[in-house]
């Protein structure tokens, strides 16, 4: 996944921005990579590609990307780190909206990405704040997370302006690994929500552009054009 990004490519670590940034961006969109992004692409690769799709698009926005650890290969302690890093992408968005009050902020997620993107809701939307939107892309959740009564619901609905979650339902990764490793549950990445959802969240089924968990990222096999264009 990825495409080689520069050594000045902008990434938030361990919550402070590095590389290159411009003073006074009019958008800005968060790219937040999943697990074990050493194998699957380097989390700045990665970033990088959604930037360039974003300037094919003629899309006037700064793409940046948010790295967190990723790389233990022990998926629930991984989820557990992932889920407690929402807390330092929130206080990021949280300080760039005093910094750039009039530049709307998007997060986009991979896989393991969209635990501490829904964290990073959770907590706005507890500080009275939050995201233009939120575009998941094979989300390593549980598909009844964002349900009305599930654990992110609340998130969902008061966290962001939009969401929407993209899937495949035969996605390998999570129809098998993800459920292998969460005991039968089944993934939001695989058919979507599997219950009803606050009206800020859509699903969409992306089968015919993505062909694996790991090209929602390619230029050719992939689905970033539909995410920037649902932007709104």
């Amino acid at each position: 996944m990825g495409q080689a990004a520069p050594r000045e490519f902008p990434m938030i670590r361990n919550g402070e921005l590095r590389g290159s940034f411009p003073p006074d961006p009019t958008e800005l969109v968060v790219y937040v990579h999943g697990w074990l992004e050493r194998i699957a692409g380097d989390a700045a690769d990665q970033a990088n590609a959604v930037a360039g799709a974003v300037e094919a698009l003629d899309y006037d926005a700064t793409v940046v990307g948010f790295s967190y650890p990723a790389n233990l290969p022990l998926w629930h302690a991984s989820k557990a780190i992932a889920t407690r890093k929402g807390r330092e992408l929130a206080a990021w968005v949280q300080a760039v909206a005093a910094e750039c009050p009039d530049a709307p902020v998007r997060i986009v997620a991979h896989s393991l990405g969209a635990r501490p993107a829904l964290s990073c809701l959770d907590e706005l939307r507890d500080h009275d704040a939050g995201v233009r939107s939120l575009s998941l892309l094979g989300a390593a959740v549980d598909c009844d997370s964002v349900t009305d009564d599930g654990r992110w619901g609340e998130a969902v609905r008061a966290g962001a302006e939009q969401v929407h979650n993209y899937h495949v339902t035969d996605d390998t990764t999570l129809t098998v690994l993800y459920r292998s490793a969460e005991f039968g549950d089944e993934a939001l990445g695989v058919d979507g929500a599997c219950g009803p959802t606050p009206d800020t969240y859509a699903d969409h089924d992306v089968a015919e552009q993505v062909t694996s968990h790991y090209t929602y990222l390619q230029k050719d096999g992939g689905c970033l054009g539909r995410v920037i264009g649902d932007f709104d």
